[in-house]
């Protein structure tokens, strides 16, 4: 299996609205959805706010060129949503994932 799974953690800024960070979210998930390798996205939320984002692309080659027009496309809209001090990023090679039947 060649898949990477780009995991964020991070928080918003306090005053943000949270309603308005998961509509811009649903903006994401479009973009997300038309990059070529895209395999699934998911955005949870801890019960002391923090955000975890995981998305799946089909190769390493992929994840990298999706960041790439990130930049150029969304990166503009994300960032004053988010808390830098609390951004981290971690990208790994996927060994096993499994998903329910029906």
């Amino acid at each position: 299996m060649s898949a990477i799974l780009v995991t964020m953690q991070f928080r918003l800024y306090e005053h943000k609205p949270r309603t308005v960070w998961l509509e811009l979210n649903q903006q994401l998930d479009d973009w997300s959805s038309r990059q070529p390798g895209f395999r699934f996205r998911s955005l949870s939320e801890t019960a002391d706010g923090k955000w975890i984002l995981i998305i799946c692309w089909g190769n390493a080659e992929a994840a990298h060129a999706a960041e790439e027009r990130f930049r150029e496309d969304m990166e503009d809209a994300v960032i004053p949503f988010i808390d830098p001090d609390s951004y981290c990023s971690h990208r790994s090679r996927a060994h096993s994932m499994l998903q329910a039947q029906g």
